[in-house]
């Protein structure tokens, strides 16, 4: 997560870590930090979870 988005929408990441651990094929999120989440997953690959998260932070963010 980049730092200015961590620390300028921290309530946005918390809902965005909700938001995630939702979704199919997610097991857990934790934000151990503010600018770093632990997600897992036994079935989305690296690629498909930036996407994810591209997506919901241009969506949702609007940085």
């Amino acid at each position: 997560m980049r730092e200015d988005i961590a620390n300028e929408y921290s309530r946005e990441v918390d809902r965005l870590v909700k938001t995630l651990a939702k979704e199919d094929g997610i097991t857990g999120v934790v934000r151990e930090d503010r600018e770093v989440l632990l997600v897992a997953t036994p079935s989305w690959d690296t690629a498909q979870l930036q996407e994810w998260l591209t997506r919901y932070i241009e969506t949702n963010i609007h940085n």
